[in-house]
């Protein structure tokens, strides 16, 4: 049983021998929105810095559900990836995913809580 181990063990590790193991990456929200509370109908704009790595390969996308928000793109010299969108009533969530080529990421989530301005209904007697 040890020998069979210590043969799994070094195929696994010679399998690895000469690869670079993917590195991970932070995510950090720098945004100018100061809450988690917005308006229906308002147009917001949230910035996350990637930390860690800078790597050329790296992309970012933002999405809520199924949705893209913005699509996959890299971001600026310094980390910084932006995205600027709509709030609708349906939007509960936004998710941030960082990824390079070699395999690395690094996913952050954020809640938010939608307003709606609705005009007053009459109060029937």
């Amino acid at each position: 049983m040890r020998i069979i181990l210590a043969l799994l063990t070094s195929s696994v590790l010679s399998a690895c021998a000469g690869k670079q193991v993917p590195q991970s990456m932070g995510l950090s929200m720098v945004t100018q929105e100061k809450t988690n509370i917005v308006w229906s109908g308002s147009v917001v704009n949230y910035k996350v810095q990637i930390k860690g790595e800078r790597n050329e390969t790296i992309k970012v996308a933002w999405f809520t559900g199924d949705q893209v928000l913005c699509d996959w793109k890299k971001p600026t010299q310094s980390g910084i990836s932006e995205c600027e969108f709509e709030v609708d009533e349906s939007l509960s969530s936004i998710i941030v995913e960082a990824r390079n080529a070699e395999g690395g990421g690094s996913i952050m989530g954020l809640q938010l809580s939608v307003l709606t301005s609705e005009e007053p209904q009459a109060m029937s007697d």
